[in-house]
């Protein structure tokens, strides 16, 4: 079980305010309030399923380039190593990473808004 994965249902409870994880790396979580995130559209949909690293990686980046600021992809992978590095390639690039969810079929949700300055 890798570090990152024992705070996945942990909620943060601060300023009076509930908080869900949406990623954590190194002991490190980024939370959202709970109930603000819960419906999220998404302005364009790439399903990477049963494709392996780096495809996933490279088309979520060529992607997002192709999209508006501000609008929001889902990339959807079930690839576990896939999850874990987009939302750290993204992010390095200064785009969003809104929410990040796994469901209990193994498919991992990456929704991430598009940076402003293109």
């Amino acid at each position: 079980m890798c570090f990152s994965s024992i705070f996945r249902d942990v909620l943060l409870f601060k300023d009076n305010y509930l908080w869900n994880p949406i990623a954590c790396s190194g002991g490190i979580c980024r939370y959202y309030l709970v109930g603000e995130l819960d419906v999220i559209k998404p302005d364009q949909l790439l399903d990477m399923r049963s494709e392996s690293c780096p495809i996933p990686d490279i088309q979520a980046r060529k992607t997002l380039e192709n999209i508006s600021p501000g609008e929001v992809l889902l990339v959807i992978v079930d690839y576990p190593l896939s999850g874990e590095r987009i939302p750290v390639s993204i992010h390095k690039e200064g785009h969003e990473i809104i929410k990040k969810i796994a469901d209990k079929y193994g498919d991992i949700k990456i929704y991430i808004r598009r940076r402003q300055n293109a």
